[in-house]
């Protein structure tokens, strides 16, 4: 009885997993796209820093979109998961906006590796912070199976 228990969280939870990382996937397209457009046609001579951040907050509404109705839908809707969400991206994309300043300003590396690079730097973080906190329906109980710091 308890290995069946178990599987099926595993399945859930690898489910999960896979959906993430179909949006994450999507997002990253969605921003890669609209900071191309943005860098090449748009606004060619921007700076590559603001563009990469307009592009960002545009794939940030799509991604919470499409986390909130498919990814973490098993997760009961409670109230406090858009702020939870924005305080997740908000540092999530603070880490991404200094690491393509980093990469791209100051180490001179092509822009759209940088963009590559950070992408797949932030997905580890991203989604073990979205699944224990932004789409928790309560992040800050204490968990009895965890070690918890005085």
């Amino acid at each position: 009885m308890a290995f069946v228990a178990i599987r099926e969280g595993i399945t859930r939870e690898w489910k999960t997993f896979m959906r993430f990382a179909l949006v994450g996937g999507s997002s990253f397209a969605v921003k890669a796209t609209a900071y191309t457009l943005l860098s090449r046609v748009i606004w060619n001579a921007g700076p590559r820093w603001v563009e990469n951040i307009i592009a960002l907050v545009i794939s940030m509404i799509f991604n919470y979109t499409l986390h909130r109705l498919w990814t973490f839908k098993f997760q009961k809707s409670h109230s406090g998961s858009a702020p939870r969400y924005v305080a997740v991206v908000g540092v999530a994309s603070l880490l991404d906006a200094g690491l393509f300043y980093i990469g791209h300003d100051i180490l001179k590396f092509y822009d759209l590796l940088v963009l590559v690079a950070d992408a797949a730097l932030i997905a580890g973080f991203t989604f073990s912070a979205h699944r224990l906190f932004t789409f928790h329906h309560n992040p800050y109980r204490k968990k009895a199976d965890v070690v918890q710091l005085p």
